[in-house]
């Protein structure tokens, strides 16, 4: 296997790996990439039958293989049997990492973290706080459209979660931007909308609906809208013969209300090297106070 840059890979055959396992997620696919990656490259066998794709930042000439906003983890591609050769090459090239594989690629050095799903092929237990707020949605009128333009879910997004939360600031909702428009474009959006309220933006595959980010104005979230948006998402995933992917939050409250929605837990694994530079460390930790 051999790292190919982002300008020498063959577009066409990387995709078609990506669509044609079933282990994939769209995460891996070069649009994606391009969308929130500010460098990407591949590590990958001479009849693309098996790789996996690398994001990496370069700053201040330190060169970080990472995760980046909006995806939760790369994943290996194809028949792999020996992870470990993928690992050796991977050290081989990058000496700081932060990064996040579907395999435990890293052994025993890597932390095992949880994101939601629901695959229906086992029932679906919806909870108490989850039922209730779906029964107020439904007395106050509220109802879900669904379609494909995300452009006035994007605007209410904006305005509802911009420097609220951690990690939305922005730069990282002008990344969201671009990879929504990206989707849009690829015909991979389904948009869930209470109209003029808000609503939630999804990522269609063959395999699966990965819900990306949204919001609903305070007054519908209090209605039980946000509710009502995922539910309707969950049961168009299930008349469709798809998995339901909740994203990749790792948030205690978004995974109470991902469980609370009928999501179970699916396990993927993040490892760092901590080998940065004392000096590098030094100007994160000065960047990130100056944030706030």
């Amino acid at each position: 296997m051999k790292i190919l840059q982002r300008e020498n890979i063959d577009i066409d055959r990387w995709n078609e790996l990506v669509e044609k396992n079933d282990n994939s997620s769209v995460f891996s696919y070069s649009w994606y990439l391009d969308a929130v990656a500010e460098n990407w490259c591949i590590l990958v066998d001479n009849g693309y039958s098996k790789g996996i794709a690398l994001p990496f930042t370069n700053k201040m000439g330190v060169k970080t293989i990472y995760t980046p906003v909006f995806v939760r983890y790369l994943e290996v591609l194809g028949e792999s049997e020996n992870l470990e050769d993928i690992k050796k090459v991977i050290l081989s090239h990058f000496k700081h990492i932060d990064f996040s594989t579907k395999q435990n690629v890293f052994g025993k050095s890597s932390k095992k973290w949880m994101h939601q799903i629901i695959s229906f092929d086992h029932d679906r237990k919806i909870g108490s706080q989850a039922k209730r707020s779906l029964k107020k949605a439904i007395k106050n009128g509220l109802e879900v459209k669904i379609h494909t333009d995300i452009s006035s879910v994007l605007e209410i997004t904006h305005s509802e979660l911009t420097g609220k939360f951690e990690g939305l600031n922005s730069v990282s909702m002008h990344s969201l931007d671009n990879l929504m428009r990206t989707i849009e474009k690829q015909k991979r959006s389904i948009v869930f909308e209470i109209e003029s309220l808000g609503g939630i933006v999804c990522i269609s595959d063959k395999k699966q609906l990965t819900y990306l980010k949204g919001a609903v104005t305070e007054e519908a979230k209090k209605n039980g809208g946000m509710y009502l948006v995922l539910d309707t998402a969950i049961n168009y995933a299930k008349e469709n013969g798809l998995t339901f992917d909740f994203g990749g939050s790792r948030v205690e409250g978004v995974k109470k209300f991902n469980h609370n929605l009928g999501g179970i837990d699916a396990s993927y694994y993040n490892y760092q090297s901590n080998k940065y530079p004392f000096w590098y460390t030094l100007w994160k930790k000065l960047k990130r106070r100056i944030k706030k």
